[in-house]
């Protein structure tokens, strides 16, 4: 499969994101997928996982991505890949210097704008998936990856608070195709934090109803196991991988290359 680049998109906190986003690199850099996480959230929760949270503090901002985006941006992205613990795994360390960058209307920021997918264009070609984490919000920090990622990928809860936010996601990255990225393809929701409730139930039924096919067949579960690894610094693919977690977030990554495979089918063929 040729590269990609996916980023989250979900206005929402508390729906799991980070912790997807840095099992699903487990799950693909399993499979033997050169993996890319680059943390757009000034909370730099990824980088904190990967690193230390010690470490996370203590990098200079000109190593992190938020050095390499506005007027004062130098140096190369290569530069500051950092190699992890775990094979076929790498990342672009966040910072809290990025909340700087977070304006309200993206579209008015000018050459920011394209910053990080110009950033991204070096490495593209080295990396089978790059993954790109955002903060709980639809401003900039979700804006500049949706603008250079091939696929957006949104995590919710099977629950009300969250459920409504797929409406601002919709317009949110509709706007982006329209302003930067035509190409971009909203490439499904994943269900996070799934339990054996009634509500969760009616909930993920309505959804389906609803959204159809958007929504991914496969879901993430609530289990301890996702606060362990985080504690571990392993997502579960390395550290348990023959629990029921790892195996539920092998299916999503599956899911997630399938549709990736039918989008570019399509559009080979539409070509």
């Amino acid at each position: 499969m040729d590269g990609f680049i996916l980023t989250v998109c979900q206005r929402k906190g508390g729906v799991g994101r980070s912790t997807l986003l840095f099992n699903l690199a487990g799950a693909l850099a399993k499979r033997g997928l050169r993996t890319l996480i680059v943390d757009l959230d000034p909370q730099a929760s990824i980088t904190q996982v990967c690193l230390s949270p010690e470490a996370t503090d203590s990098l200079p901002v000109h190593r992190t991505i938020a050095g390499l985006l506005g007027e004062n941006a130098f140096g190369s992205v290569r530069e500051i890949i950092v190699p992890t613990d775990m094979a076929n795994i790498a990342l672009v360390p966040g910072s809290n210097a990025l909340a700087r960058f977070n304006h309200p209307e993206p579209e008015k920021t000018g050459d920011l704008q394209d910053a990080l997918k110009d950033v991204l264009v070096e490495v593209r070609g080295s990396y089978d998936a790059i993954l790109c984490d955002t903060p709980p919000s639809l401003e900039t920090l979700s804006w500049l990856p949706a603008v250079a990622a091939d696929v957006a990928l949104t995590p919710t809860p099977a629950e009300p608070l969250a459920v409504q936010e797929l409406t601002h996601a919709a317009r949110f990255l509709e706007r982006v195709r329209w302003a930067r990225n035509p190409k971009l393809v909203w490439l499904g929701v994943v269900l996070t934090m799934v339990q054996k409730l009634a509500i969760h139930e009616a909930f993920s039924t309505s959804m389906r109803e609803a959204y159809g096919d958007l929504v991914m067949t496969s879901a993430v579960p609530f289990n301890v196991a996702f606060k362990e690894c985080i504690l571990a610094r392993q997502p579960l693919a390395y550290w348990k991988p023959k629990g029921a977690p790892a195996k539920a977030i092998d299916a999503v990554a599956s899911e997630i290359l399938a549709r990736i495979d039918k989008v570019r089918s399509t559009g080979r063929e539409a070509a």
